[in-house]
């Protein structure tokens, strides 16, 4: 969600200001739903508990959760519908790469170690995975050793060899093949 309103929102304001403020909003009142829900979450686990109470909290769970959901659709698709199109449009290409610098800021590295390795995982072809990668490196070269010594730690054998032959950039320093560019 930082992602978004620290980064995204706040150069879509730049274009149209206030555009974004409604899923801000959303944002924000998500957020503290989410809180209360985790609250409800340790009641019902904690078998310190009364077994009345954690049915209680477990029944709001099950009536809280499938309205969510729903909203959750609509607010996705509003996102895409008023905030893509802002985009695609108004950002030009070094827009574009500040904005994903600005994101790379606001993420802890920790995080990075585990975002990165999860997409890679989870994107269904190499094709994907290889542009995924080349678009961190497009906005950001600098990050490339940073970046292959995540994927490098953090895939497997097969899948490390398939994009490091296809993305050679990230071949952090020291690792078989790695070759200096400058």
């Amino acid at each position: 969600m930082s992602h978004e309103q620290d980064a995204i929102y706040k150069v879509c304001s730049d274009f149209f200001p206030e555009h974004g403020r409604k899923f801000i909003m959303d944002h924000r009142d998500d957020r503290a739903l989410l809180i209360d829900w985790c609250e409800l979450a340790d009641i019902v686990l904690d078998s310190r508990h009364q077994l009345l109470e954690r049915k209680e909290a477990l029944d709001r769970l099950r009536s809280e959760l499938p309205p969510f959901f729903s909203h959750l659709i609509r607010h996705f698709t509003g996102e895409q519908q008023n905030i893509d199109p802002i985009v695609r449009k108004y950002f030009s290409v070094e827009l574009k790469k500040q904005v994903a610098r600005d994101v790379w800021t606001v993420t802890p590295a920790l995080r990075w170690v585990v975002i990165i390795p999860f997409v890679l995982v989870n994107l269904p072809r190499h094709s994907q995975r290889v542009t995924f990668l080349k678009s961190l490196l497009w906005s950001m070269p600098e990050r490339a050793q940073q970046v292959g010594a995540i994927v490098y730690r953090h895939v497997d054998a097969v899948m490390w060899e398939r994009l490091r032959y296809d993305v050679r950039e990230i071949i952090p320093r020291g690792a078989p093949e790695w070759v200096r560019y400058h």
